[in-house]
């Protein structure tokens, strides 16, 4: 009976649809290369590549583009203390970044030989050349600085004709650079980002309107692809979808992600996801010995899963986005729950905020918010004779009669209309408990040492 609820509760939680192939951008950690693999090209900050799985990813079927900034160097950039002070002209207060002289042969020398090489070397199939009107800034000069930005990029393609060069706006040098550049992006069509307020909001119909005629002139002039890259908050990603078709009705190929550039985006066709996150704390035995392992990896892998584990005893939890990363999110607790009010708040920031259901398998997050986000209430029930009063047959019951054992109360029942439970046990006074149950936020197995329920459910 067990693997028949799993699958059952599995496939209600992780159900989704999609694919697709153009052009993907990615700047966070824990890059998701199996998702960015369905994409013909995928852009990266190259120093996020540093596991062998990622590394060997270069090698791949999909192009991976690094990002370059061509015109701007971020105090916390890697390079950052190689650079010249005098290669400086002017300060980007938004990004806490240094405005580069473009038009210095030195700067061109350290971009070349200190950035580009590497890259190549390490099997960078093309790059994303960024800051590209950031000179603009400097007040002074602007032609000179233009003339001398084309032609580092013109010096880029002569010695490495092969790789991919994708333009981030640079509208001012399209005309001398356009022979050399494969594909052109701009960014904040219809929702843009401000990284100085580090907020979100839309265009206004002037700027669309004036962005719209300059990549549509550049479309017809220089035939080149276009990327429109719009911006949404995580809590707002159901919006990407229309934003999506919104953009591509001009032809432009979309894509929709977070300011950072650190949620795995999409374009008008989501990848489905197929990982689930299973988070579990064992302070004795490996993976291979934990209960997701040993209890959900098979039938996660039966329904076309795979298990990413996370073990709360010497792992973080990730402080990244899950959306489009995770088809959802599994708990397998026992009593020894550490830090139970930071796990709640995580549960509701980064799997509520993705839209993500949470399948938990035994002991609950004691917390208040956990316990009110799940419409459940906490019970102090001394082990008493149960009977099934309800049953789910689909689910429960299919392989095996469900017999309620004696010796371990179930210490949480719902109080909220929109759970469903699946399993409902009342005792001879008619206190009814709810050792299995699903609701809007994901589903909830009890599962004791030993069981609630006999063994084979």
């Amino acid at each position: 009976m067990l693997s028949t609820l799993l699958r059952c509760i599995l496939l209600w939680l992780f159900a989704v649809g999609g694919a697709s192939a153009s052009t993907a951008f990615f700047y966070g950690q824990k890059v998701p290369v199996d998702q960015l693999s369905l994409y013909s090209r995928a852009v990266v900050l190259p120093e996020n590549l540093d596991t062998p799985e990622e590394r060997n990813w270069l090698n791949g079927d999909t192009a991976v583009i690094a990002y370059l900034s061509l015109g701007e160097v971020a105090e916390n950039a890697h390079h950052f203390k190689r650079v010249k002070p005098h290669w400086k002209i002017a300060f980007n207060a938004n990004w806490q970044s240094h405005v580069m002289d473009v038009a210095s042969p030195e700067w061109h020398r350290f971009v070349i030989e200190e950035l580009v090489a590497p890259l190549v070397r390490q099997g960078y199939r093309g790059l994303f050349l960024d800051t590209l009107d950031s000179y603009l800034l400097a007040d002074a000069r602007a032609e000179h600085y233009g003339e001398g930005l084309a032609r580092l990029i013109h010096k880029i393609h002569a010695r490495w004709p092969e790789l991919y060069l994708i333009a981030n706006r640079g509208f001012e040098i399209m005309p001398q650079v356009a022979p050399v550049i494969d594909e052109l992006v701009a960014e904040s069509l219809f929702s843009r980002f401000d990284a100085g307020r580090d907020s979100y909001g839309d265009t206004t119909e002037e700027q669309q309107a004036w962005l719209i005629a300059r990549l549509k002139e550049i479309r017809e002039h220089h035939r080149l692809p276009i990327t429109v890259i719009d911006y949404l908050p995580e809590s707002q990603f159901e919006r990407a979808a229309a934003l999506a078709e919104r953009i591509a009705a001009l032809g432009f190929n979309p894509w929709i992600t977070n300011g950072h550039l650190t949620l795995l985006g999409r374009n008008r066709v989501v990848p489905i996801p197929r990982r689930i996150l299973a988070i579990y704390h064992d302070r004795d035995r490996g993976t291979y010995y934990s209960r997701p392992h040993q209890s959900l990896a098979s039938t996660a892998e039966y329904l076309g899963y795979q298990l990413d584990y996370l073990n709360l005893h010497h792992q973080m939890l990730p402080d990244y986005p899950l959306t489009n990363r995770y088809a959802g999110v599994a708990l397998w607790l026992g009593e020894d729950i550490p830090h139970s009010a930071q796990l709640c708040r995580w549960l509701e920031r980064r799997v509520g905020g993705a839209g993500l259901r949470v399948a938990i398998f035994g002991n609950l997050p004691n917390d208040p918010s956990c316990l009110q986000r799940m419409g459940l209430e906490s019970i102090a029930a001394q082990p008493r004779k149960f009977a099934v009063a309800q049953a789910r047959p689909q689910a429960i019951g299919y392989e095996t009669k469900a017999r309620p054992r004696l010796n371990a109360p179930v210490p949480f029942r719902s109080v909220s209309g929109e759970n469903r439970p699946w399993l409902i046990l009342r005792d001879s006074e008619g206190m009814e408990v709810h050792p299995v149950l699903t609701g809007p936020w994901g589903a909830w197995r009890w599962a004791s040492s030993p069981s609630t329920l006999a063994p084979g459910t």
